[in-house]
């Protein structure tokens, strides 16, 4: 990997391109071009801060399997657009509010969650709302503590 400094961040990150890196890097640097205007604060611009201004300059052009994006409110159509994205933030979502792993089990509180998602126009607050409301949340099983 070129040193910060050598060359414009595309130009850098082209070195993911091949190797042990490419698997990983093919999937997340389309998506992170596509944020890059943003900085760290999420503050807007237009351009790699370098020592010689404007060389660097960031077009804000991503990529999410094959739909060309630029900047988050893009992304967000892109991935809504995706027949994937509702089951898979639905079981991502579950998994993390249960704290666990989804099992076979699961399924049909599974379906029932990415269904409500999409009903409910994906609207975060619903979802939240139902999976709170919902007896495989409040009869959900904790690991015992460690030690």
């Amino acid at each position: 990997m070129p040193p910060e400094g050598a060359g414009c961040k595309r130009e850098r990150y082209a070195a993911h391109a091949t190797g042990n890196c490419a698997g990983c890097h093919a999937l997340m640097d389309p998506i992170g071009f596509g944020l890059e205007q943003y900085d760290k604060f999420g503050r807007f611009r237009t351009e790699e801060p370098t020592a010689e201004p404007g060389a660097c300059p960031i077009d804000g052009a991503g990529d999410v399997d094959g739909s060309a994006f630029s900047g988050p409110a893009a992304l967000s159509r892109v991935l809504l657009d995706n027949p994937l994205f509702t089951h898979c933030f639905s079981r991502q979502f579950l998994r993390s509010t249960w704290a666990r792993q989804d099992a076979i089990a699961d399924a049909d509180d599974v379906d029932a969650f990415e269904s409500a998602f999409a009903a409910a126009d994906h609207d975060f607050v619903d979802i939240l709302t139902a999976i709170a409301a919902s007896d495989s949340f409040a009869r959900r099983l904790m690991p015992a503590p460690r030690g």
